[in-house]
């Protein structure tokens, strides 16, 4: 199963979604992580910049991947 993928190149943001669950990967400069947003419910799940391995925004070039704009709160 390919999942559909969007890349939000200007506010440095990939999302993607199953059912009524979205998942935001953000790599800001004052942001870094996950969040999980479940019907009404929001996690935030905080990453370690120090683990960070390679570039995001090289993933533009997958198949499965279209620009557009990735909702978040």
């Amino acid at each position: 199963m390919t999942i559909p993928l969007t890349l939000d190149a200007e506010n440095n943001r990939l999302c993607f979604g199953f059912g009524d669950t979205t998942y935001t990967v953000i790599d800001q400069p004052e942001r870094l992580g996950v969040q999980v947003k479940q019907g009404q419910r929001i996690t935030f799940l905080a990453g370690d910049p120090d683990t960070r391995i390679g570039d995001r925004m090289e993933i533009h070039t997958a198949e499965n991947v279209k620009s557009g704009t990735c909702p978040l709160k």
